[in-house]
């Protein structure tokens, strides 16, 4: 079983010019998400899931127009893109040691909050992981979604 992180095709050409995905500060605050006002705060992580299909929770955190959208209308308008790592890799941390990482006890409420609305909307805090070190491209499996099914890209 992989981890996949899960993204919007037209943040491709950012990525591959990084050479690598870097962990960013968590978007803690979801109350404020749909009215534009996202609060950055926190561990600075990559976000991964077990989700074959996609993550439900990344259609709150990829917005088009600070509206919320479902992954099957991301991927016909931007296309979506998914890097994945075993499920098994050293590097990442399960549900439960992500929470341990936070800054304090207000980081890691706002973390145990988000999964709770995360599985009113099909998603499963025990199928994410994280990670707080980059990760270059070449070690991560790369696919995207094309007429419903997910596509290897192999690296040059």
């Amino acid at each position: 079983c992989s981890s996949d992180l899960y993204t919007r095709m037209d943040f491709l050409d950012e990525i591959l010019n990084c050479g690598e995905l870097r962990p960013t500060a968590d978007r803690l605050d979801h109350s404020n998400l749909h009215r534009g006002r996202q609060r950055y705060a926190g561990q600075p992580l990559l976000w991964f899931s077990a989700n074959q299909q996609w993550e439900y929770l990344s259609e709150q955190l990829i917005s088009l127009h600070d509206k919320s959208i479902t992954w099957q209308q991301l991927a016909s308008a931007h296309g979506a893109i998914r890097f994945g790592l075993p499920a098994t890799a050293p590097r990442l941390l399960n549900w439960k040691e992500t929470i341990a990482v936070g800054f304090n006890r207000q980081e890691r409420r706002s973390r145990e909050k988000v999964a709770k609305k995360a599985a009113r909307n099909r998603s499963d805090a025990n199928k994410w992981f994280t990670t707080t070190v980059p990760i270059p491209l070449t070690q991560l499996r790369f696919q995207t979604w094309v007429e419903g099914d997910w596509i290897d890209y192999k690296w040059a």
